[in-house]
């Protein structure tokens, strides 16, 4: 009798240790409820703040972003989809192409699809944006990042005409 208990005990101390290892890498969810309907985000980490999807559908996704101050995601481009941009709370510096603008709490900007973009977060608070993502294809590998401040790599072709090779 002595001798199952011990087994069973290895066994439970066995599984804890799966279970442990696979919650280990997943990311804390946050539910809501929305027109009676509950919902499930899951908050994506990043050097210059986090996004969450709120909502995905055919052609589209919206998405909760909040940029660190002095912080900013990479200059980049998309191939497959636009994006339209509400600042909720802060002021982003926004560039396309070789221009630059402020757009303020309460305000939009829209990103044309291949339209060379880059938002950063000039104030002292966090900066929360919400952007519907519309196009064919909204993967995250749709991303052709220009210049990156955080070390991902950014398209090898234009980082060789950067570089003069």
């Amino acid at each position: 009798m002595g001798n199952s208990r011990s087994v069973s005990y290895f066994r439970l101390k066995s599984k804890w240790r799966a279970w442990k290892t696979l919650w280990a890498g997943i990311k804390p969810c946050f539910f809501y409820t929305y027109n009676g309907v509950t919902c499930i985000t899951m908050r994506t980490d990043r050097p210059w703040g986090w996004y969450e999807t709120i909502e995905e559908g055919h052609r589209y996704k919206v998405k909760n972003i909040e940029i660190k101050p002095g912080e900013g995601i990479s200059k980049q481009f998309h191939y497959h989809r636009s994006e339209h941009w509400v600042i909720v709370n802060g002021t982003a510096l926004v560039e396309m192409d070789d221009n630059q603008f402020m757009v303020y709490e309460n305000e939009s900007t829209f990103v044309p699809l291949g339209k060379i973009h880059k938002v950063r977060n000039p104030g002292k608070i966090p900066l929360r944006i919400v952007e519907v993502q519309v196009g064919s294809y909204l993967g995250e590998d749709d991303i052709t990042r220009l210049e990156d401040d955080y070390g991902n790599t950014c398209n090898t072709i234009i980082c060789i005409k950067k570089a003069g090779f």
